[in-house]
């Protein structure tokens, strides 16, 4: 019964509704049903959502290295005399 009412869901939206647009649309029609049991009967049946478009990609590039990899110092004084005078 419930896999019959989630199938007619999936196709009433041109097979684009994967599960949580099932889950909440069943909560509208005011069924209580949790989003892991319409997950398990989506999968068994093989029901599947379609993605229609990509997501933005806003992921940066890695970071840039400069130099010596960060390992040269700013001031070329600095850290360069070990023993000596204070």
């Amino acid at each position: 019964m419930l896999a019959a009412e989630i199938a007619v869901i999936h196709l009433a939206s041109r097979g684009a509704y994967g599960v949580p647009r099932v889950h909440v649309e069943r909560r509208r029609q005011g069924w209580a049903v949790r989003r892991k049991t319409v997950e398990r009967i989506m999968r068994e049946r093989g029901i599947t959502g379609i993605t229609r478009r990509r997501r933005a990609r806003t992921r940066a590039g890695p970071p840039r290295r400069t130099g010596a990899g960060g390992l040269a110092s700013a001031d070329p004084g600095r850290g360069a005399d070990l023993g000596g005078e204070r």
